[in-house]
């Protein structure tokens, strides 16, 4: 899950985000850094807490940026001037900013109103149909949620993320990626059949791999079982 992860020099909210409001406060020396101490140690802790993980960026930002504004204060003067000039264009920002705020919330409304993607209900049930017990790999992890309620089935990783440690995380998207060792990793965890999106990387090349044979197919999804 990327946002536990720490954070890299490719992401635009650190790059662009945190370290430019870091680099503020430092510029601003004991202003920023001694003399406001009951805001500046709250933001060092929670840029320490941001390099261990990226989820805490947004955190970092509400509590550095009174201070990163200061220490541009300090280090250049003609900043201030510049934002008593803004002050005077309040009385068409702030509607400006509303209006903006308005039409962004209706157009999330707009995209959250649409129906929600199709579950592979049909698919995952045609392989539990199938005699005998087996084992699944879903290429998105959260439809194997749909197999819990079948006790022949059993999952590669479902919709509980949160239980599978990183190295089976990473063998799973080595083999949504159809990097050199899929076969082998499920190979090695016993997965007998495999739904994909239909034309995805991974159903085209199961499509090509020898001993895997297309069980289920409709419009969205496809099953492949090994012979």
């Amino acid at each position: 899950i990327q946002e536990w992860q720490p954070p890299t020099l490719t992401q635009p909210s650190f790059v662009l985000g945190v370290l430019p409001l870091a680099l503020a406060i430092v510029l601003g020396g004991r202003e920023t850094l001694l003399r406001n101490r009951s805001q500046s140690f709250p933001a060092i802790l929670l840029f320490a807490a941001t390099l261990m993980a990226s989820r805490n960026e947004a955190l970092f930002a509400i509590v550095a940026a009174p201070l990163a504004a200061r220490g541009l204060d300090v280090r250049l003067p003609a900043l201030a001037a510049l934002g008593a000039r803004a002050r005077e264009l309040e009385s068409v920002a702030v509607p400006s900013i509303l209006l903006a705020i308005l039409l962004s919330a209706f157009a999330i409304t707009r995209i959250q109103a649409k129906d929600p993607p199709p579950l592979p209900t049909a698919a995952i049930t045609s392989v539990a149909q199938s005699p005998g017990d087996h084992r699944l790999f879903c290429e998105n992890f959260t439809w194997c949620s749909v197999a819990l309620g079948y006790p022949t089935l059993r999952v590669f990783i479902d919709g509980r993320c949160d239980a599978y440690p990183l190295a089976v995380w990473r063998e799973y998207v080595h083999t949504i990626q159809v990097k050199p060792s899929w076969r082998e990793q499920l190979g090695r965890y016993g997965v007998d059949s495999v739904l994909a999106g239909r034309g995805s990387r991974l159903s085209l090349a199961l499509a090509r791999t020898p001993h895997w044979t297309r069980a289920y197919a409709d419009d969205a999804f496809v099953v492949f079982r090994r012979d």
